[in-house]
């Protein structure tokens, strides 16, 4: 019995100290939607919330590629060290990456990509992300810009906060705070 007092007593304290804590506690997110595709550009604010210097996976999702859809300009950028994250690996339903914090820091990383979309509607990963972060985002903003001379927004799937139209570009926002979203950030629209 003692030996097993001895080496818990032993093992916690490794445990604790080499326990890795990140959270994702805000997100910007711009969308410019034209007639053949969707440009996503997401900055991710990442904080280390333990007090010892960690080496995170991170995982980013994205929408599932679809049969005949592409992806271009795939670009992970760490705006907090100036550098570009080469090769993250690119997963059916996301990004994989290893960032280094040091204790208490935050990280600034901006994802942006290209999409083909089907015409009808495209789909941002928004519950996804919150179900893999398992807690509600602190702060969120989203971003759509389009051209009305050329696409009609039918609906979305979270009600604009603000819509204001500047010559023929429309650009809807959203904020939220403490958000814990039920479903994924989905626009439904048509060509004109």
């Amino acid at each position: 019995m003692k030996w097993i007092l001895i080496l818990v007593l032993l093992v916690c304290p490794a445990i604790i100290s080499f326990s890795q804590k990140v959270d994702l506690v805000r997100e910007s997110v711009t969308f410019i939607l034209d007639e053949n595709h969707i440009a996503v550009s997401a900055e991710l604010v990442y904080k280390n919330t333990s007090g010892f210097a960690v080496n995170q996976m991170l995982f980013v999702p994205m929408p599932l590629k679809r049969e005949g859809m592409k992806r271009d300009t795939l670009v992970v950028h760490d705006m907090t060290d100036n550098r570009f994250i080469k090769e993250p690996r690119n997963q059916p339903a996301g990004l994989l990456f290893a960032l280094a914090f040091e204790p208490n820091a935050q990280k600034k990383i901006r994802v942006c990509y290209t999409d083909d979309h089907n015409g009808t509607s495209f789909i941002y990963p928004l519950k996804m992300q919150a179900d893999y972060w398992q807690g509600p985002l602190a702060y969120g903003s989203y971003t759509l810009k389009y051209d009305e001379t050329k696409i009609v927004i039918d609906s979305t799937a979270f009600p604009a906060d603000n819509t204001v139209k500047e010559a023929e570009e429309t650009i809807l926002t959203w904020k939220r705070s403490n958000f814990k979203p039920e479903r994924e950030f989905e626009v439904w629209f048509h060509k004109k």
